[in-house]
């Protein structure tokens, strides 16, 4: 019931959290399977301009297959939970989305990142090539500026592979 409940609070963030401290609630096997599920069903909605399945509409179809009502509800209280057991899946799947969609924002702000250090530094080896256009007192700089992006594109490509 505490989920159902959670559907009634109207700032959209504070439901959010409130259903994500009752999902850590749960046994972790069911945890497990609620948090892929929706997983899966966010995957679903991103795609939603091909499939037409948007959170609201998976919402509908998956929120009674996973929100069990209580043994000795009548068919009536069934009935009038349905709404809140979607808005409580649909909240669980766009917070999902939101989640998918910045971690591919900040895949692409890393693969930016990654591909400039790469052109600096190949530009930095190029430089390196023509002995007579790099002077003395700018070696130090470049030596420096090349460990500097060497290291930046290491960290980038362990940020990456954290995405």
């Amino acid at each position: 019931m505490d989920f159902i409940r959670t559907a009634e609070l109207t700032e959209e963030k504070l439901r959010l959290q409130a259903l994500y401290s009752l999902v850590q609630k749960l046994p972790r096997a069911s945890r497990n399977t609620l948090e892929r599920l929706v997983f899966h069903l966010a995957r679903i909605s991103q795609h939603q301009e091909e499939n037409l399945m948007n959170a609201n509409a998976l919402s509908i179809i998956w929120a009674q297959c996973i929100m069990a009502t209580p043994p000795g509800m009548s068919a009536l209280e069934c009935m009038q939970d349905v709404g809140k057991q979607t808005k409580c899946l649909e909240t669980l799947i766009i917070g999902q989305l939101s989640k998918i969609r910045s971690t591919i924002n900040n895949i692409r702000v890393i693969d930016s990142a990654s591909v400039s250090a790469h052109k600096s530094l190949s530009m930095l080896n190029l430089n390196d090539e023509d002995d007579g256009l790099v002077e003395n007192d700018l070696e130090g700089e470049t030596e420096e500026e090349k460990r500097l992006l060497t290291e930046q594109l290491f960290e980038l490509r362990e940020a990456e592979s954290l995405s």
